[in-house]
């Protein structure tokens, strides 16, 4: 399999982006908070979709197998060693235990962000399939994401194996998705030094 190309640019956003999320569980204030939180998690969804080109040509089968290796193989094996330490501590019981695990549910309180694993997987994994088709079609399941996100927003639906987070994540996903077919990384490089250096200290080589 040929080897994927690091992009400067987008491991910079991504660095940028833990920064924020380790900024923002320190609680540095309401509206810092309410700040950071109102966009962090779509900026890594927006990233990821940026690189969903590499999905176009890609079996499903190869997508599931690197999805799962990548993803919720990590997030099995972290879910049952915090879980295991609830349970020692006997802030949780068996059954919970076996539940969280099965269903993919990151309910582990101190390490809830595991959540975030489970729903980029079902988001990539979606969203590979999305990418094979034609604009239109895309566009017409992004209508279709907004409706259903905002769906279950009004009659507050929870959905088992973390799916419900797919309709949000999964719009962010494609727009990121459609940001890359421009040139925006082109932009990015023309831009001066010092908006480049507050860009996180990239600089064209």
């Amino acid at each position: 399999m040929k080897e994927e190309k690091r992009i400067n640019e987008i491991d910079i956003m991504k660095g940028i982006g833990i920064m924020l999320i380790v900024l923002g569980h320190l609680e540095p204030g309401a509206y810092v908070m309410r700040f950071i939180y109102s966009f962090h998690l779509f900026l890594f969804l927006c990233v990821a979709g940026f690189v969903g080109k590499r999905y176009e040509n890609r079996k499903f089968k190869e997508v599931l197998v690197k999805n799962n290796k990548r993803l919720i193989f990590p997030f099995i094996i972290w879910s049952v060693l915090s879980q295991m330490i609830d349970l020692f501590c006997g802030i949780i019981d068996m059954g919970q235990v076996l539940k969280n695990v099965l269903f993919f549910d990151a309910n582990v309180g101190w390490n809830a962000a595991l959540w975030f694993m489970v729903s980029l997987f079902w988001t990539n994994t979606f969203c590979a399939v999305i990418v094979k088709f034609s604009r239109r079609v895309q566009c017409i399941a992004e209508i279709l994401l907004v409706g259903t996100w905002i769906l279950f927003v009004r009659h507050k639906v929870i959905l088992p194996f973390g799916l419900y987070t797919v309709p949000v994540a999964a719009c962010f996903w494609i727009a990121g998705y459609w940001l890359s077919s421009y040139d925006v990384l082109e932009m990015i490089k023309s831009l001066s030094n010092p908006v480049r250096a507050a860009w996180g200290g990239y600089s064209s080589p």
